[in-house]
């Protein structure tokens, strides 16, 4: 927590490995959110449950199915230092099972916590798709994925679309 609320405080705390970053005068709603999200990134289990006529297939911590030739690509963890190296395995399967050979739509709607790590994979992965000329492009972010971006300046770097429909359109 700091009173001092500017982007070089936020994100020095950010790359000191800082969990989040609150500024004063504290949310109690905020605070009481960022410690639930802080206590439930230590548990590993993925207990999402899949729906089956959905059409689509769980590959670690993605759901992936496709519309009109664009990959949907669904992140159902929080985006951390726990979750980033499955997401890593995960889009490598995905981009050998050539399940991403055209469009990608990124829906972040189920992410309940990001933070630095979790942003420098989005960032990675998004400049890695785009140099292999995959048109990419995010939609439904959560409340606190749009909070993080938004504070950290990011939330006009990547392409976002406000609806599934419109996201797909972007990408075919």
């Amino acid at each position: 927590m700091s009173g001092k609320v500017d982007m070089r405080t936020a994100v020095t705390a950010l790359k000191e490995e800082a969990f989040d970053f609150l500024s004063k005068p504290i949310n109690s709603q905020d605070l009481l959110t960022t410690i639930k999200m802080a206590l439930s990134s230590t548990k590993s289990e993925d207990t999402t449950e899949t729906n089956a006529n959905d059409s689509g297939k769980l590959v670690g911590p993605l759901y992936i199915r496709h519309q009109s030739g664009v990959a949907i690509v669904s992140f159902i963890r929080p985006l951390d230092q726990f979750s980033v190296q499955a997401y890593e395995n995960a889009v490598k399967k995905l981009t050998e099972d050539g399940d991403l050979s055209g469009g990608v739509v990124l829906v972040l709607k189920d992410v309940t916590y990001i933070n630095n790590i979790g942003l420098n994979f989005l960032l990675d992965i998004s400049n890695r798709w785009k140099a292999a000329n995959h048109k990419i492009c995010f939609t439904q972010l959560s409340d606190p994925v749009q909070r993080y971006l938004r504070m950290l300046g990011y939330a006009e770097y990547f392409p976002i679309a406000f609806t599934l429909d419109e996201a797909v359109q972007l990408v075919s």
